[in-house]
């Protein structure tokens, strides 16, 4: 055998190593990055529960005669305006805060009016409230959880352009 047939396997060997570690790297990187998107279907379908409740308990609010400024009412009509049904990872914060603005001033509202906390609605509005407040950070953990593995693999280095050309972006944790 001659030293260029040699070199020629070698290389051979080399490009097929490199190509079974981007497939390997391939499979884990797309698992981490399928199972992100299913958190943020997820995170969707909690908030469009959680901009139910909130609208509902805005309602009682002014059936029962609380109250209500501009603000309270521009903060409501936000939420109601506010789409949650198809999303991506960088709308979560936005939509998390504007429907966070809508309860803050709903419960500033309950503690000034204490005949509205004594409402079997309100007590159950609240309720559902703090677990879907509860899932929301079990599935954030879990979305946090996946992009660390999600980032460890997109940070090999030999493999970094490709991920990048390939659209694996980096992502950003959420809060």
């Amino acid at each position: 055998m001659q030293a260029w047939m040699i070199i020629v396997w070698i290389l051979v060997v080399i490009v097929i190593i490199y190509l079974a570690g981007f497939f390997y790297l391939l499979i884990n990187i797309s698992n981490f990055k399928n199972s992100m998107e299913k958190r943020v279907v997820g995170l969707s379908f909690i908030f469009a529960e959680k901009k139910d409740i909130l609208l509902s308990l805005y309602t009682l609010y002014d059936k029962a005669s609380v109250p209500l400024d501009d603000s309270d009412n521009d903060a409501a009509a936000k939420v109601r305006w506010l789409k949650t049904d198809v999303m991506k990872d960088d709308d979560v914060e936005t939509i998390n805060e504007t429907l966070n603005a809508l309860q803050r001033r709903l419960t500033l509202l309950a503690e000034s009016q204490s005949y509205i906390k004594k409402s079997n609605d309100f007590v159950n509005y609240v309720s559902a409230l703090k677990d879907l407040d509860a899932n929301y950070h079990r599935i954030v953990a879990l979305y946090n959880n996946d992009l660390v593995g999600y980032n460890y693999w997109r940070r090999v280095v030999i493999y970094r352009f490709l991920w990048d050309m390939f659209g694996f972006k980096d992502k950003k944790r959420l809060s």
